[in-house]
């Protein structure tokens, strides 16, 4: 807003010694005064007022819409229209027939989509990650329960003096085979350790039957 407070004070002046009765001469306060309330001050006056008065209108007819949509329920801001629509601050709450209104309902629409996939996404990547560390964990038991297969069957089928070895050091394992006589034979040392065994186990059988025929 303009300042007035010059204008003020002087409009004040007239109208106290004015209220003295005579008291005071109030020509000389009066010139002053309108030397003051120009044409143009007295426009930006009104522009001011007007301005003022509406925005308060604006304001006055907000809060009254606002009181009115506690009092009888949301309607649409679009098109007016009474019914379950929108409460005051626009949260969805029901149908309208107008295009705004059916935009809102697309848009909450999508966003509920849009966080149902979210949540949809984060899920499932737990249940991958879930299950690949289940994976992992079945495919270790599985080999600890054929290497303890292997090494049971080994011992009950492996033939004379030959002997199965499992050496075992940080990060790797291996099998070794040695015919009646101690010398090593040669295995080709792939898979985990319990198809180790098996192949050693196979390699032992064969050449016990070779050297027997």
């Amino acid at each position: 807003m303009t300042e007035y407070t010059e204008l003020k004070r002087l409009a004040q002046h007239v109208i106290d010694i004015d209220a003295l009765d005579g008291g005071e001469p109030i020509g000389e306060a009066w010139d002053e005064y309108e030397a003051a309330a120009t044409p143009a001050a007295v426009l930006a006056l009104i522009a001011d007022n007007d301005r003022l008065r509406t925005l308060r209108s604006a304001t006055e007819r907000d809060l009254a819409q606002e009181l009115e949509v506690w009092r009888h329920g949301p309607s649409c801001w679009n098109c007016g229209d009474t019914g379950d629509v929108h409460d005051m601050v626009g949260e969805w709450r029901g149908q309208c027939d107008c295009n705004a209104a059916k935009l809102i309902d697309v848009a909450y629409e999508r966003d509920q989509l849009r966080a149902e996939v979210a949540g949809l996404k984060t899920g499932y990547e737990a249940y991958e990650r879930v299950n690949a560390e289940l994976k992992a964990e079945n495919e270790a038991l599985r080999k600890d329960a054929e290497l303890h297969a292997q090494i049971q069957r080994a011992a009950g089928e492996l033939p004379g003096a030959w002997s199965i070895d499992i050496s075992v050091e940080r990060h790797a394992g291996w099998v070794s085979l040695s015919d009646g006589e101690g010398c090593e034979v040669e295995l080709s040392g792939e898979g985990h350790l319990g198809e180790q065994v098996s192949e050693a186990l196979e390699v032992a059988l064969e050449m016990s039957q070779v050297e027997q025929s």
